[in-house]
């Protein structure tokens, strides 16, 4: 098998924002949970443009200011549009001139250029369409499917600087059979994929990658939303619990990012809770995505997010050197397992049970599985060492010897890893 480098792992990651909400939690309170954002090592950020007409003092000033204190700060933005923007060229632009803006848009809001990833749009057409309606110079108003998407992602695709991905529009629901084919102006596909009440590996993904080929055709995919809500159960989004959020989000990661999937990149719905009355009450789960809460503390999930990123942390080139091994003797049919390689040519091997951590039934956690299994690697590898990242951000390190040219590998549905050089 090639590896994948170690660095890979934490290019994988993204968050939600909502940078455009004027006069919310998500304005006025930016001072606090940016910073929490800024010192940490998540690089990749998703929000909207500022579109709003009646208040384009603060789109220029506010927006664009926090914009670039992120961009100052190394992160980087999906930035998601609207048709009803009305792409236009322009001199000075929203990224500085490099790539346009948009008519109805404040014509000075200056974003650094560089520091877009992309740009993705309209969010979710199928799930009402108030995002994806084109309005006529004359007040006309359009269908947003086909004619919406087949006038924006022409015009995203032309008016974008050089380098910059547009992620083709994501379907709420994974359901893409209204949306039109347009792969010619689509460098990746954009996925929401929620497993909620599964566990991430049930297969939601993999149909969901199926119906996007219908518009992104072969282009390679990202999960431009994901996760789990920790508020109480609610019909459709039947909440979990916090300890069911922080056992799954690492495998979020990994399962997207192995072979059989090839989703490079996932970004987590959302940052922080919002608002607090309706998930710590019984109401809602809706705004409860979090991974810090609505006083921007942690949730086990960000602990565990934060420990699996710097554990993946790495610089330099990984050689992604090819390794032949085994790991057999999986009962549940549920084993999945990525390989790295650190650039100082440390490989490190993941293995998981992809199985179920929360009954929403009966809205209790379930044991995680486990079973033994065994590990053959090269002779020259006398041993291993075991990192086991357990509930509530415990970690345990092991080193399993070699016994007989083969390693005794306890797996189960929490992330370990071993790590080893040949």
């Amino acid at each position: 098998m090639t590896p994948l480098a170690a660095a890979a792992f934490n290019d994988a990651v993204g968050v939600n924002l909502h940078l455009e909400y004027h006069n919310t939690v998500w304005d006025n309170d930016y001072s606090r949970w940016s910073s929490v954002l800024i010192n940490s090592p998540i690089i990749h950020l998703r929000f909207g443009f500022c579109n709003y007409g009646t208040a384009e003092p603060w789109c220029t000033g506010s927006y664009a200011a926090r914009f670039n204190q992120l961009a100052a700060a190394g992160k980087k933005m999906d930035i998601l549009t609207n048709p009803w923007m009305g792409w236009t060229t322009g001199t000075s632009g929203c990224n500085g001139g490099a790539g346009g803006c948009t008519s109805g848009y404040p014509a000075n809001v200056d974003l650094a250029a560089s520091a877009i990833d992309a740009y993705e749009g309209p969010n979710e057409c199928n799930d009402g369409g108030g995002n994806c309606t084109i309005y006529g110079t004359s007040g006309v108003s359009y269908p947003w499917a086909p004619g919406v998407l087949n006038v924006w992602t022409p015009e995203i695709f032309t008016l974008r600087s050089a380098g910059v991905d547009v992620y083709g529009p994501a379907a709420a629901f994974a359901n893409y059979a209204e949306f039109p084919n347009d792969s010619a102006y689509i460098t990746k596909g954009a996925l929401h994929d929620y497993a909620t009440p599964n566990n991430p590996e049930n297969g939601d993904t993999q149909s969901g990658m199926s119906s996007e080929r219908a518009v992104g055709g072969a282009a390679p995919i990202v999960t431009t939303e994901t996760g789990y809500t920790t508020g109480p159960p609610y019909t459709e989004y039947a909440g979990e619990s916090r300890l069911a959020q922080e056992r799954y989000i690492g495998r979020q990661i990994l399962f997207r990012l192995n072979p059989r999937i090839n989703i490079s990149r996932v970004y987590f719905y959302e940052l922080f809770d919002y608002p607090t009355s309706q998930c710590d009450g019984v109401t809602t789960a809706l705004e409860c995505y979090g991974l810090l809460d609505a006083s921007y503390n942690p949730k086990p999930a960000w602990t565990r997010l934060m420990q699996l990123m710097s554990y993946f942390a790495d610089t330099g080139i990984s050689p992604k050197t090819p390794l032949a091994y085994t790991l057999t003797g999986d009962t549940t049919g549920k084993l999945w397992q990525d390989l790295f390689q650190k650039s100082n040519g440390t490989y490190i091997l993941v293995p998981w049970l992809g199985t179920l951590q929360w009954d929403w039934t009966t809205s209790t956690d379930i044991s995680p599985t486990v079973e033994t299994l065994t590990l053959t690697l090269p002779s020259s590898v006398a041993s291993v060492t075991l990192t086991q990242f357990g509930d509530n951000g415990a970690q345990t390190v092991t080193t399993i010897p070699c016994s007989n040219g083969r390693f005794s590998l306890p797996v189960s549905s929490l992330v370990e890893t071993v790590i080893f050089h040949t």
